[in-house]
């Protein structure tokens, strides 16, 4: 299976469980590089079956493909016969997005949607859109025997009713003004420091200056009580070395906390690696 070179953390677990073989594909500015993706296939002609994708605010680096890359991604797997799974957790918060891949090919796309972020971190609830009835049908099948699997009646009952009356739009705009003015406090305290993140989006991605290495700022970090996801937790093949921090905005319960943690890490960012105890020294 194909997918983007950091990518969804639990992935790499459900590949390893399933017996799926990852491949991580080189990222540009706008998420997934089509060009990389063409490449893998001409590389594997009739092997690969399936390509994972997070086209909207990509987790983790926060980027957006275009309308064009998401038309060649479905060109791409019309030409070679394969599905895509088109992650879009995050999609309902930033409708300025391009159409989802969905949209563009519903035949071939999988199409993922959960409520966790959008509306309400206890309403555990997802849906997936199949590209056809039989396509569903099969699936469900396989899975009917497994009662975990199904959602509980009442979240279902009570979301549906949101959806309806207005409630989910409303609580969905909540969010958006609140991560936007989120957004703004991260900008002005890490003013000195270059990050990239979207307003509205629920996390940024920061690239550590040098000489700071993942282990050492994760560590750095956790001793003033900030806790971060470093890159190589999204990274598919252990040989990606990136330097870089995904930092969620939407963590902290208050926005005093989330300026707290800021700072602190702002603070870090600032002193470098002199923050760093030398071996055998008491970190406390």
């Amino acid at each position: 299976m194909l997918t983007e070179a950091f990518t969804y953390g639990v992935l790499k677990g459900i590949a390893s469980h399933t017996k799926i073989r990852l491949r991580g594909l080189a990222l540009d500015h706008e998420g997934l590089d089509p060009v990389a993706v063409s490449e893998a296939l001409e590389q594997s002609p009739g092997q690969i079956k399936l390509l994972y994708c997070n086209p909207t605010i990509h987790n983790p680096t926060t980027a957006t493909m275009s309308l064009e890359s998401r038309r060649k991604l479905a060109a791409l797997a019309r030409k070679h016969s394969i599905r895509i799974v088109e992650d879009d957790v995050l999609g309902l918060l930033h409708p300025e997005a391009p159409p989802p891949i969905a949209a563009l090919a519903p035949d071939l796309t999988w199409y993922i949607m959960g409520l966790t972020k959008c509306l309400a971190h206890g309403m555990r609830i997802a849906y997936l859109l199949a590209p056809s009835v039989d396509d569903a049908q099969e699936l469900l099948e396989r899975e009917r025997r497994y009662s975990s699997w199904f959602p509980a009646p009442l979240h279902a009952a009570i979301v549906r009713q949101w959806i309806e009356d207005g409630t989910a739009e409303r609580a969905t705009s909540a969010i958006r003004r609140e991560m936007d003015e989120r957004h703004e406090l991260a900008r002005s305290v890490l003013r000195q420091h270059s990050f990239r993140g979207p307003p509205g989006s629920m996390h940024i991605w920061l690239k550590l200056p040098r000489p700071w290495s993942n282990p050492d700022f994760q560590q750095a970090a956790e001793r003033r009580g900030v806790l971060v996801r470093t890159a190589d937790k999204f990274a598919v093949h252990e040989s990606i070395s990136t330097p870089a921090i995904r930092l969620s905005l939407s963590s902290p319960p208050d926005r005093q906390l989330l300026v707290s943690g800021l700072t602190r890490l702002a603070s870090l960012l600032d002193e470098g690696m002199s923050a760093r105890p030398i071996a055998g020294q008491d970190a406390s």
